[in-house]
């Protein structure tokens, strides 16, 4: 497996020193995954490169769960519930409204 700091993960903005970080937050605490400098007076390419790094953690797994389950669809079909297709749609499209910030 790709090794990488686990998510979730999460943006802040700070617009009044131009910043935007992106923040891992778990069991109670926090860790500062990267900042960025942004362009004044907007931040709105800066903020969708924030929000794609900030999805990362949840692309990837999302990404590796639908490979498996192409895979699966490739050798078996349709047929039989050993994958839960609602599960990993959806898990696809929550990765897909994080990145375009919904």
């Amino acid at each position: 497996m790709t090794e990488f700091t686990p998510g979730p993960w999460k943006v802040e903005q700070f617009p009044d020193i131009g910043m935007l970080e992106i923040w891992r937050l778990s069991d109670g605490y926090t860790d500062l995954i990267c900042s960025i400098e942004c362009q004044m007076p907007g931040f709105n390419e800066d903020e969708a490169n924030a929000r794609l790094i900030a999805a990362a953690p949840m692309l990837y797994e999302a990404l590796v769960n639908a490979d498996y389950a192409v895979w699966y669809m490739a050798n078996n079909g349709l047929e039989g519930d050993m994958i839960d297709w609602e599960e990993r749609f959806n898990q696809l499209t929550e990765a897909i409204a994080l990145v375009k910030g919904e």
